[in-house]
């Protein structure tokens, strides 16, 4: 009999910084499977054609990265329960004839690396993209009850806002710009789910100074979703005026063994799979 050769990738733009294809041959090396991961850069106007020649490849499904999250929850024949909450998309399941099936894993590892106890107590999220909907429903299942959201485009935010409104009305949410960060003063845990501070981002390397910074409760944590660099300027800082930090890595790894998963029906060694990661980052 033939040995299965598992195909699996990240689609996104760009993803040249993604820790998941060592991660992901970990995963397989610890279930005793064949296959391989792939970075595939998808510009936007080779998106649509980037999902069909996945399935035309055989490949058994994919993470979903920025910016891609949100907009690829239309594309999908089927989603979820977790998208529906979310809105966002973080891994897809390719089934017989090409059918795509789109799962939140980001919720899970999110929820499960969380570093405090955030019930009852009130959060802070910097970005409202992809990665963003999924830590506001994590939180949200995690008991907390308030959760202040920062943009820098308050009005293109609104979408995020309206959706988590309308289906979590028992949660205080509140859309806030930079300017709002005086409400830091009663937050547990911020996270930066953005972009800004990963390795190579072409702008500024942190949305909130020292200055922000020294505004949150001496107990609060800081925790930000990147992993690459695994100290962002972000953290740094917090560190230095004496705050609680953690970085994205566990956040990744138990949302690949979620993935993988959902691909395989197998259960990876997830101490195997961050050692990767550990590894890749040192070298």
């Amino acid at each position: 009999m033939r040995t299965k050769h598992y195909r699996f990738g990240l689609i996104g733009f760009p993803v040249s910084y993604s820790l998941s294809p060592c991660i992901h041959k970990a995963a397989l090396e610890s279930v005793g499977l064949q296959g391989e991961y792939n970075l595939i850069s998808t510009p936007p106007a080779d998106f649509d054609r980037t999902l069909e020649t996945l399935c035309q490849e055989g490949y058994c499904g994919f993470n979903v990265s920025l910016p891609y999250r949100v907009n690829i929850t239309y594309m999908l024949p089927e989603v979820k329960e977790l998208v529906t909450y979310s809105g966002a998309v973080s891994t897809v399941k390719i089934l017989k004839k090409g059918v795509m099936v789109g799962y939140n894993t980001d919720v899970h590892g999110f929820a499960s690396a969380l570093p405090c106890d955030v019930c009852g107590k009130k959060a802070a999220v910097l970005g409202t993209g992809g990665a963003a909907r999924a830590i506001c429903l994590a939180l949200i299942k995690m008991g907390i009850s308030k959760i202040d959201v920062y943009s820098r485009d308050t009005q293109k935010a609104s979408g995020l806002f309206m959706l988590m409104e309308a289906r979590f009305n028992h949660v205080e949410l509140q859309l806030c710009s930079y300017k709002d960060t005086d409400r830091l003063a009663d937050v547990c845990i911020l996270v930066n789910a953005s972009p800004v501070g990963l390795k190579d981002y072409p702008h500024c390397a942190s949305l909130l100074n020292n200055k922000d910074l020294k505004k949150l409760p001496p107990d609060a944590v800081v925790y930000d979703v990147i992993y690459n660099p695994t100290e962002t300027e972000l953290l740094r800082n917090a560190k230095k005026i004496g705050l609680k930090t953690q970085n994205g890595l566990d956040m990744l790894v138990r949302q690949a063994a979620k993935s993988f998963n959902i691909w395989t029906d197998k259960e990876p060694d997830i101490e195997h799979m961050k050692q990767a990661a550990l590894n890749e980052l040192a070298a």
